[in-house]
């Protein structure tokens, strides 16, 4: 039991759900029947290759994390390398196969995606931004999933699948500049050129700013073509909007790590409210 407890903490269970709801809020937006069976493989596919992802970078951070997250089941020695990498193999392999059953466009993007995490863990987060905008490009994806489970959809249509889309690439880019910063002491270590590595403080602050500020005005446009319902709005000023001005004030005024670290989960809840925020603004 407790290594299976490990394992899950391992692929970040909550954030494969998340992904996996991602698929199913894009298949909704884009008006796939609710019983499509390809949902379902979608969605379980889209599970599978974000913890894959999350077990495969943790094999790689094991060094830094031991600085960062100690905690986590590889540094505090709960799980073995070798078991973590055979997870994210096996999780991998099984996610194309689910991708498979759907259709080749899934496939093709379930693969690219997975390519695109290995990279990220091996090569593009020791580039500045371009790790960031990696992991972003992997958040967002699972609408775009859920777009193509069906050829009967309104795939290419505004607002469709492509305003939660692009909500999520900015919203996912700015969540891992604030991790940068919570794992500056690691990755410094560890020698991963980050933006919080490279400049101070207050210039790390006001690009943050500016990505949240970018995205809060993205979360805006739709009110003037009412492309959603009015619970949309409510959703989304009180509940992802104002929180996170909040945060950033909050985060401004404290700039602790601890403080960074500890918005992770904040972040989490802010995604949630985004995706219920499209469901209710549909109904």
């Amino acid at each position: 039991m407790q290594r299976l407890f490990s394992i899950i903490q391992l692929i970040r269970l909550h954030n494969c759900i998340i992904a996996g709801a991602g698929v199913w809020v894009g298949a909704y937006l884009a008006d796939v029947p609710h019983d499509n069976i390809y949902v379902y493989l979608t969605s379980l596919a889209a599970a599978l290759a974000c913890g894959a992802g999350n077990a495969f970078n943790d094999f790689v951070d094991v060094e830094s994390d031991r600085i960062n997250h100690p905690h986590r089941p590889l540094p505090s020695g709960r799980i073995k390398l070798f078991h973590a990498l055979v997870t994210a193999f096996i999780l991998g392999i099984f996610s194309l196969i689910t991708a498979a059953l759907v259709n080749p466009i899934v496939l093709i993007i379930i693969f690219l995606i997975l390519i695109l995490v290995l990279f990220y863990s091996l090569k593009l987060k020791k580039i500045i931004l371009l790790g960031n905008l990696a992991v972003a490009t992997a958040g967002a994806m699972p609408f775009v999933l859920g777009g193509l489970t069906s050829a009967k959809t309104s795939f290419f249509t505004l607002p469709g699948i492509w305003v939660p889309t692009a909500f999520a690439l900015v919203f996912h880019f700015g969540r891992e500049l604030v991790k940068d910063m919570a794992d500056l002491k690691g990755d410094t270590d560890s020698r991963l050129r980050t933006l919080p590595a490279l400049v101070s403080p207050s210039v790390f602050m006001a690009v943050v700013t500016a990505v949240f500020i970018l995205l809060i005005i993205m979360t805006l446009i739709p009110l003037n073509y009412d492309w959603y319902g009015i619970f949309y709005t409510y959703i989304v000023i009180l509940l992802v909007d104002t929180p996170l001005v909040l945060l950033i004030i909050y985060l401004w005024l404290s700039r602790r790590k601890k403080r960074f670290a500890e918005s992770g989960s904040i972040f989490k809840l802010l995604m949630v409210a985004g995706l219920v925020a499209f469901i209710g603004g549909k109904i």
